[in-house]
């Protein structure tokens, strides 16, 4: 069996893929391919980022997962980016690395699969779109304030997907790799697929436009100035307030996204992470979807 791990990373169009293959489930199912994806593997399904937290002390809920995933299959997708943790936990800032426990995490992950060839598939961002778009994730989810308190000085330029594939290699260092930068993903999305279904890719069909937008910068600067009387309104009423400005004034053309950092802070990132992107690029084994 081979055994895929899409483990995301957050903001990089995860959801837009997650979608697209949620849609084809039944096809890929008759084509000897079982996809488990974020509607499954969630509080509501199998509780798999619940499990893999330190939270956890269900005995049975192993087995649970151990059995759901050993469906007769040729090819086991799971494909949730929670596994790795969450994309706006504090400790991105407290380690100035990416999803600090990763590597435990996926660690114990393996341990609940069947046998089979395992491949680990990852879509990374340049890591000053990245920590932008995970503050903006942090407000949404109704954690108001600004980016300066957020990112306690955090140069974007430390933070390197290189060191977060090395520290997962130490625990399953058998495991492929397929990596793809979300900068290129509209064009790299079938060779994406591809990776993730094998043979049974041309079953999805990929949808048009943005799966889960984040703030505009307009409607950033409306949330700022707003902070005031919103913080003690409690988080129901912030995610009430950022939904719908959100809806006011979407981000898209003529309306750009936040970007927080400074011009010096951008390049200092862009020119870490084409580093980090080459080093990857390298690592023995790894397929890497761009050029």
């Amino acid at each position: 069996m081979q055994i895929i791990l899409h483990i995301g990373a957050h903001k990089t169009a995860s959801t837009h893929l997650q979608h697209g293959l949620a849609r084809a489930r039944p096809a890929l199912q008759a084509q000897g391919v079982a996809v488990f994806g974020p509607d499954q593997l969630r509080r509501r399904g199998l509780g798999l980022p619940e499990y893999l937290s330190a939270a956890e002390e269900d005995p049975d809920h192993g087995a649970r997962l151990r059995a759901a995933f050993a469906q007769p299959c040729e090819r086991l997708v799971l494909s949730d980016e929670n596994i790795l943790g969450s994309a706006h936990n504090v400790e991105l800032i407290r380690t100035a690395r990416f999803y600090d426990r990763a590597a435990h995490r996926l660690e114990r992950l393996a341990a609940l699969l069947p046998p089979g060839r395992l491949m680990l598939a990852l879509g990374i961002r340049n890591p000053a779109g990245f920590l932008a778009s995970a503050y903006v994730q942090r407000l949404m989810s109704g954690r108001l304030e600004r980016f300066e308190d957020y990112a306690q000085a955090l140069d974007p330029a430390r933070l390197q997907w290189s060191e977060l594939v090395a520290r997962v290699r130490t625990v399953l260092p058998d495991a492929a790799w397929s990596v793809w930068r979300y900068e290129d993903y509209p064009g790299n999305a079938p060779a994406v697929l591809q990776t993730l279904l094998g043979p049974a890719h041309a079953r999805v069909p990929l949808g048009d436009g943005v799966a889960h937008p984040g703030l505009s910068a307009k409607a950033h600067d409306i949330l700022m100035r707003e902070a005031p009387e919103l913080e003690g309104q409690g988080e129901d009423a912030i995610r009430e307030r950022v939904k719908a400005l959100r809806a006011a004034w979407p981000k898209g053309p003529g309306q750009p996204g936040v970007q927080p950092l400074d011009a010096e802070a951008l390049r200092r990132a862009d020119a870490a992470y084409a580093c980090d992107c080459a080093q990857l690029a390298g690592v023995c084994g790894l397929q890497a979807h761009w050029q």
